[in-house]
C-alpha cells in the first residue's frame, strides 16, 4: 500500500480470483469477431496477391499478442479495497497488482450501477475507478464501498456542498442508463448505405460511379448539385472506413446522448454532417469527399463543448479527462498533418458545426434537464435539418436513376487531370477514345494522363494499349504502334497483337515494306492456294531479303469484307527468303481468301536458326 501512515481501516472488500473470460462472453466474441474481420480486410488490401489462408493465419498472429496481454494478468486477483479515515486504497484496473491511495479530497463522483452491478468512483484527474460486484468476494461490497466513501466526503469541510453536487451527477447519471436511440439510429443509416452501396458496386477507386452515387465533389455541388451535402455522408471508401466511424459513434455518441438526450443529439449528428460537407465543398483541391466522419468530428466537438462549460455537473462516466482530451486531440492532428487523402475541410467544419450546435441545444439550461422535452428552438432547428436531410437524399436518388451526362463528363475530366487507379484511368482513356463525340479538350487529357501513368508505371500493358487507341484516333499511327507493340512485348496475346496487325495494315499502303531498324527492309508476300491437301491450305511466305535476325511475321486473313483469321509466323535467323508450309486450321472451301501482310519485326523469339513456329487464330466465318 502507498502512504507511510494509513488511517484506521474502516471497510475492506476483496477481490476474488479473476476469470479468464469476462461477465458477458457473447460481447467479447463479438468483439473479437469484428476485430478478426477488420483486420482481415486491412490486409487484404495491403496485399491483393495473397491467398485467404495466409491472411487469416498472419490476422490471427497479429491478434495473438493482444489476448495474452488480456487473459494472463486476469488470472491473479487485484489487491483488496480499503476504505480508511485517511484515505481510500484501491487497484487502478482490474488488472493491476498495486494499490493507490485515493485522498477523499479528490473523489468527486460515487454511483452504484442499478441493480448493484458494480460501483464507480470518479477521481479528479483519472478515467473513472470501476468495480463489477461479480468481481468481489461479496456482491454486497459494492453499496458498502459507495456509503463508506460519501461519508468520509460529508466529514470533509466542504462535505455538504460535495454531497449535493454528488446527487446532483446521481440525477444526471441515470439518464446514461437510457438507450441511445438517436446514436443507434444514425448508425443504421450509415450501414444501410454502405450494404447498398456495395451491392451497387461502387468503390473509391471508381470515383465515376462514386460521384454517381452522391459523393461530396466541389466542382459539381458549384453547378447546383447541392444534395450531396446530405448524400456524401452516408458513403464510405470501404469496410474499413464504415467500422471505423461506426465504432466512433458507438463509443462517443452515447456519451453525448446522455447529456443532451435524443433530440439534441440527432441535431449534433445532423449538422455537423451538413456543416463538415458544405466547407468540404469549397474546397478547390478534393475531387471527391465522402465519409461520416464529418458527424464523427461535430460529437467529439460537442463532447469537448460539455466538458468544458459543464464539467462540474458531469458525472464521471461523461467526463473526458484534461489529459486524455489534449492527448486525442494531438493524435488527431498529428494525423491529419501526415495523411494526405483525409479531407482536413470537411473535419473542421465538422468540428465547428459540433460546437455551434451543441451551444445552441444546451444554452442556458441546465443539465438535468436538457433530457426532457426540447425547447421549441431546438426543434425548429431540428426539423429544419431533418428537412433539408430527407430533401437531399430524395434529390440523390432520383439522380442516381436519371444521372446528368454533363456531371459525369465533368467526373472524368478531373480524374483524367488528376490521376486515378490504373485500372480505371485506362477504361476511361478507352471510353474517351471510343466516344466519337469526345471533344478534342478531353481528348487531350486522357492522353496527358495515360502519357504520366506509363512513365509511373512502364510495365503495364493495359496502359500502352490504351494510349495507343488514343493515338490512333488522333491519327498518330507511328506513336500509336510504337505503343502498341510495347504492349504486346509485355504481354503478348492474341487480341493485342491483332490490334497491332491492323494499325500496321492501316499504316502499310506502300506495298507494305517494313522497316526493321537501320539498313533493313523487308517486303514479305504471301500467296495462298486453297487446292492443298484435304481440309488444309498451301501458303507460300517469301522475303525481300532473308530475315538474318529472325522475325514475327503477322497476316489477317479476309473473305471480302470479314476478317475470318489472324495468323502469326515466328521465323528463326535464317538465309532463305521463301517458306512454305499447310493451315489445317482454315477451311479452304474458295479461292476468295484474302491475306494481307500486318507486320513483320525482329524481336528475339530464342528460335534455332531456319526454325519456323506457326499459329492460326480463325475470328469469324460470314454469316455466323
Amino acid at each position: 500500500m502507498g502512504g507511510d501512515d494509513p488511517g484506521e481501516l474502516l471497510l475492506r472488500a476483496e477481490f476474488g480470483r479473476q476469470p479468464l473470460w469476462p461477465e458477458r462472453p457473447f460481447t467479447l466474441a463479438v468483439a473479437l469477431a469484428a476485430s478478426f474481420a477488420l483486420v482481415l480486410a486491412a490486409l487484404a488490401q495491403l496485399a491483393p496477391g495473397r491467398e485467404v489462408a495466409d491472411l487469416v493465419r498472419l490476422s490471427a498472429l497479429l491478434m495473438l499478442p493482444v489476448a495474452a496481454l488480456w487473459a494472463i494478468p486476469r488470472r491473479w486477483p487485484p489487491p483488496a479495497i480499503e476504505c480508511r479515515a485517511d484515505a481510500l486504497y484501491a487497484p487502478r484496473f482490474l488488472i493491476s497488482r498495486r494499490c493507490l491511495r485515493v485522498p477523499y479530497e479528490r473523489i468527486f463522483d460515487v454511483a452504484v450501477a442499478e441493480g448493484g452491478r458494480g460501483v464507480m468512483l470518479g477521481v479528479r484527474g483519472r478515467l473513472p475507478f470501476r468495480y463489477p460486484a461479480a468481481r468481489l468476494v461479496r456482491g454486497e461490497s459494492v453499496a458498502e464501498i459507495a456509503a463508506c466513501v460519501r461519508e468520509r466526503m460529508g466529514a470533509l469541510p466542504d462535505g455538504a456542498e460535495r454531497l449535493h453536487a454528488l446527487a446532483e451527477r446521481a440525477r444526471l447519471s441515470l439518464n446514461a442508463n437510457a438507450r441511445p436511440w438517436a446514436t443507434w439510429g444514425f448508425v443504421a443509416l450509415i450501414f444501410t448505405a454502405f450494404v447498398a452501396q456495395s451491392m451497387a458496386g461502387v468503390t473509391v477507386w471508381d470515383p465515376v460511379r462514386l460521384a454517381r452515387f452522391g459523393a461530396n465533389a466541389p466542382l459539381l455541388v458549384e453547378r447546383g448539385e447541392l444534395y450531396r451535402i446530405v448524400t456524401a455522408n452516408l458513403l464510405h471508401a470501404g469496410i474499413g472506413h464504415m467500422y471505423m466511424n461506426g465504432m466512433m459513434f458507438m463509443v462517443l455518441g452515447p456519451r453525448l446522448e446522455a447529456v443532451l438526450g435524443p433530440a439534441r443529439t440527432a441535431f449534433v449528428l445532423l449538422f455537423s454532417a451538413l456543416g463538415g460537407a458544405a466547407l468540404a465543398s469549397l474546397s478547390q483541391y478534393t475531387l471527391l469527399s465522402l465519409g461520416a466522419s464529418t458527424a464523427v468530428f461535430g460529437v467529439v466537438a460537442a463532447l469537448a463543448y460539455v466538458n468544458l462549460a459543464r464539467r462540474e455537473q458531469l458525472p464521471a462516466d461523461l467526463r473526458v479527462p484534461l489529459w486524455l482530451g489534449l492527448a486525442l486531440a494531438a493524435a488527431q492532428v498529428a494525423s491529419e498533418i501526415r495523411v494526405d487523402n483525409l479531407d482536413h475541410l470537411a473535419h473542421i467544419g465538422g468540428l465547428a458545426a459540433g460546437w455551434v450546435a451543441a451551444a445552441a441545444a444546451i444554452g442556458r439550461d441546465d443539465l438535468v434537464e436538457l433530457r426532457e422535452e426540447p425547447r421549441w428552438a431546438t426543434r425548429i432547428a431540428l426539423s429544419a435539418t431533418a428537412v433539408i436531410w430527407a430533401g437531399g437524399l430524395a434529390w440523390g436518388g432520383w439522380r442516381i436513376a436519371d444521372p446528368d451526362p454533363a456531371s459525369r463528363a465533368i467526373v472524368v475530366d478531373q480524374v483524367l487531370q488528376r490521376g486515378a487507379p490504373l485500372p480505371l484511368l485506362t477504361r476511361l482513356a478507352l471510353e474517351v477514345a471510343s466516344d466519337p463525340d469526345a471533344p478534342s479538350d478531353r481528348l487531350d487529357l486522357a492522353r496527358a494522363a495515360l502519357e504520366r501513368a506509363v512513365r509511373e508505371q512502364p510495365a503495364s500493358a493495359a496502359l500502352w494499349e490504351a494510349l495507343a487507341s488514343l493515338h490512333a484516333r488522333d491519327g498518330a499511327l507511328p506513336e500509336a504502334i510504337v505503343a502498341q507493340w510495347t504492349a504486346a512485348v509485355l504481354q503478348p496475346r492474341a487480341a493485342r497483337l491483332l490490334k497491332l496487325a491492323l494499325l500496321e495494315r492501316d499504316r502499310l499502303r506502300d506495298g507494305g515494306v517494313l522497316n526493321l531498324g537501320p539498313g533493313s527492309r523487308l517486303a514479305p508476300r504471301f500467296r495462298f492456294d486453297p487446292q492443298g491437301a484435304p481440309g488444309a491450305a498451301t501458303i507460300d511466305l517469301e522475303f525481300a531479303t532473308a530475315p538474318t535476325r529472325g522475325a514475327v511475321v503477322h497476316a489477317l486473313v479476309y473473305r471480302g469484307e470479314f476478317l475470318v483469321g489472324h495468323m502469326e509466323v515466328w521465323v528463326g535467323a535464317s538465309r532463305l527468303r521463301g517458306l512454305r508450309f499447310e493451315s489445317e486450321d482454315m477451311l479452304a472451301q474458295s479461292g476468295d481468301l484474302e491475306f494481307q501482310v500486318a507486320l513483320v519485326d525482329t524481336r528475339p523469339r530464342n528460335l534455332p536458326p531456319g526454325s519456323v513456329q506457326v499459329r492460326f487464330w480463325g475470328l469469324a466465318r460470314p454469316g455466323a
